[in-house]
């Protein structure tokens, strides 16, 4: 991971935990999401309970934090809920870290001004084209010529099927009028 991707995609606790987990960081080692942290503290309260008296135990209990996202374990079992602004404080430090011990991959140039190379292999061969023994003005003019006789035959085909449905049509009115004044 480059440094400008860890400060574009690390934006919240599980990602800064994950990166340091990934890369080996201690940054992050005594952080703890809320599911983790009451794990570890349903483990520890038996042995709790056997060690301390019922008041110690019920001030030990009452000094732990509670509704946070994410906790930090001190050196002696004491604990911090954690917000957004030691959010920032650990991400700083993890970045530090990453600066320190050049865990960074190198940021790749975009646009360097070179050209790239082109290997011959990628280079295809240009066919040249041939000579043509008409040139493109009178391809162009006949070609135009053609399409108008074309739509002239067709337009003139139109109107001859338009003609004879007509015909069609004027036929047959005449052999229902006659149906109809008794004459058929």
């Amino acid at each position: 991971m480059t440094r400008e991707e860890f400060t574009t995609n690390v934006c919240c606790w599980s990602d800064l935990i994950e990166w340091c987990n990934d890369n080996n960081c201690y940054v992050c080692e005594d952080i703890y999401d809320s599911y983790s942290y009451d794990e570890y503290i349903n483990d520890e309260l038996s042995d709790w309970a056997r060690e301390d008296s019922w008041s110690e135990l019920k001030d030990r209990l009452n000094g732990l934090p509670d509704g946070y996202d994410y906790y930090r374990r001190g050196d002696y079992d004491d604990w911090d809920g954690l917000d957004d602004s030691d959010f920032d404080d650990f991400y700083r430090d993890a970045l530090e870290w990453g600066d320190e011990h050049g865990i960074w991959d190198d940021e790749e140039d975009e646009d360097d001004g070179e050209e790239p190379l082109i290997e011959d292999d990628d280079v295809e061969e240009e066919e040249e084209t041939p000579n043509e023994d008409i040139s493109f003005g009178d391809l162009f003019s006949s070609c135009a010529g053609e399409v108008q006789r074309i739509s002239t035959d067709a337009k003139e085909a139109a109107e001859r099927e338009e003609a004879e449905a007509e015909a069609e049509f004027n036929e047959f009115m005449v052999g229902i009028v006659a149906v109809v004044e008794g004459r058929a």
